[in-house]
């Protein structure tokens, strides 16, 4: 929790780095598998057939995917035009 009150918004006053969210890094990648794990295994009974929850699941891991492929140029400081740029930053601090 300590970690990641760094990054709470109004923040404003601290020099925040990418590796410094290195050390909770590990635990917000097991605590979103754990999450998304039981997530899969929930399945509600209905008269005909079991509905699953696994879907979601899986769209929980498109969307980690997809964010990932989203600011993978920010990441390793790739080119990228102004408009690019803009696109991916959302807080004006950053």
């Amino acid at each position: 929790l300590a970690a990641w009150m760094m990054w709470v918004l109004g923040n404003t006053e601290r020099v925040l780095f990418f590796y410094h969210a290195l050390g909770m890094l590990i635990f917000t990648v097991l605590a979103l598998a754990y999450a998304l794990t039981a997530l899969r295994r929930i399945t509600f009974p209905t008269r005909r057939w079991a509905v699953s929850l696994a879907p979601l699941a899986y769209a929980g891991v498109a969307v980690v995917l997809a964010a990932f492929v989203f600011f993978y140029p920010v990441w390793t400081a790739a080119p990228l035009s102004n408009a690019d740029h803009q696109m991916r930053v959302w807080v004006d601090t950053w």
